[in-house]
């Protein structure tokens, strides 16, 4: 009797261990196919840094950079300037300690020649006609220790609007560049009313 209890005993374990192993696969995880997973796409470290990198003309410190700082408003859409061309330029120039503008106006010169400053000269390079840039330019590239003419103060760092009017060569531009004046109609009708008052103030008569 004893032994028919024990092994009925042993049939009863047995099946109750079948059954819970049958239980433990039923539950167990099932592997995953990362083939079927969507890739994760995930930005480049320089990509991502760049993302949030300030724009070069918000990091000039002035008083402390002094490197030139450009930013294209307009590219422009004629040709390019390039060192030895007669630029004709409209600007206007504030001081960046104050905002406080100093000069303005339209002026043609030979671009790279050092007939204005350096911030000009390396600055302007590159832009097209009827393209706008702003230029921050720090003493070293400016007026340095002196300053200017009373208005600008020594080691003032500057900014300027400049404006690529148009990109001129031949006997008149070199002249125009040579005075400084912008060569454009303006210039070309006061150029006829001085040379008609010259020649009326010679004596000159119209034939009847």
């Amino acid at each position: 009797v004893c032994i028919a209890h024990a092994a009925m005993l042993l049939a009863r374990l047995t099946t109750l261990v079948i059954l819970l192993s049958r239980q433990a696969v039923a539950f167990a995880p099932h592997p995953i196919n990362l083939q079927h997973l969507a890739p994760t796409k995930v930005l480049p470290l320089q990509k991502a840094l760049s993302v949030t990198k300030r724009p070069p003309i918000d990091e000039y410190s002035p008083g402390i950079s002094t490197d030139l700082v450009s930013l294209d408003i307009n590219p422009g859409t004629g040709p390019a300037a390039e060192p030895g061309d007669i630029v004709t330029v409209k600007y206007s120039g504030r001081l960046l300690s104050d905002g406080k503008q100093f000069d303005s106006g339209v002026i043609s010169f030979k671009l790279g020649t050092g007939r204005v400053i350096s911030g000009w000269d390396k600055g302007l390079e590159g832009l097209r006609v009827g393209g706008r840039r702003t230029l921050l330019v720090p003493p070293g590239l400016a007026y340095g220790k002196s300053g200017a003419g009373g208005v600008i103060p020594p080691n003032a760092d500057l900014e300027f609007d400049c404006e690529l009017k148009g990109i001129s060569s031949g006997v008149l531009a070199e002249l125009m560049a040579g005075l400084g004046v912008g060569l454009n109609a303006r210039t070309a009708l006061l150029l006829t009313f001085v040379l008609l008052v010259s020649w009326l103030s010679y004596g000159v008569s119209f034939p009847e």
